[in-house]
Formats: structure tokens, sequence, C-alpha cells
């Protein structure tokens, strides 16, 4: 699985640089306003959202104790609820573009034209990128 790599690359850099790292997610955690909610429907919404996070959970869990760091469960957070979340969700949809308009990914006609405001955005956090990261893209592998 995509996220298992994701996370399994992401605590070896967090060894190799020696800092720890909080995993949030954009999902659903639950009503965050249960005020109109009867309490059974709210603790099933509760209940249904933390049976969704189950396998992102399991990833982490499976880490070696001893030397991890990544720390923690990662941390379900409805984007719409959160600056943080939807900046990274903006920053994935730029890299998406700026590889669409490289004639990277994706092709067919479907998808229409790069839009190249997008693009000409996500190429000016470059003094952002990591060192040695294809165009601020880190690919770790595997199928």
């Amino acid at each position: 699985m995509a996220y298992d790599r994701f996370v399994n690359h992401l605590d070896q850099w967090a060894i190799e640089t020696e800092t720890s790292v909080l995993v949030f997610l954009d999902g659903p955690q639950g009503p965050l306003d249960v005020s109109e909610m009867a309490p059974e429907a709210a603790q099933q919404e509760r209940a249904m959202a933390g049976r969704n996070a189950a396998p992102y959970r399991r990833t982490h869990r499976e880490l070696e104790l001893g030397p991890r760091r990544v720390i923690e469960d990662p941390q379900m957070m409805d984007s719409k609820y959160s600056q943080l979340i939807q900046a990274a969700d903006l920053v994935a949809y730029g890299a998406y573009q700026y590889l669409w308009s490289a004639g990277t990914w994706p092709s067919g006609d479907k998808h229409g034209k790069p839009k190249d405001t997008v693009v000409s955005a996500y190429r000016r956090l470059e003094q952002r990128w990591l060192p040695g990261s294809d165009h601020g893209i880190t690919w770790t592998g595997g199928a």
C-alpha cells in the first residue's frame, strides 16, 4: 500500500534527520458539532470514523517502537476545519499540476490542460523543496 511505503519513508527520514513526525490526514474524525445529534447517532459516527482509520493506525503501529520517529497514530482531520490540511492539499494539487504540465502525468484528453496559475504558484515554492527531491516530490518507489 502506498501509505505504508510513505510512512516507512517518513520514519526513515525522521531517524536520519533526528526529528520526530506527527501525521495528519484529511478525513472524517467524527462529527465536531453534536449539539443537534442524538447521543447514539454521534457515538455511531465517531465509531465509524475510527473504523475507517484502522488501516492507517495499523501502519503506524507496525513501526518498530525503539527507533520509531513517527509518533502517535495518524490524526484524522477534515480539511474544512484545518488550514494546515488545506495547505497540504494545495501543495499536493500544485505538484500534480506541475507534473502534468511537464508531460509526466496524467495522459489523455479528459483532463483538459494543466492550470498555468497553479503550476506557477507551485514553482514559487521551489526554495522550500527538499534538497535532492524531484521538483519538490520525493518518490518512494515500489508498486
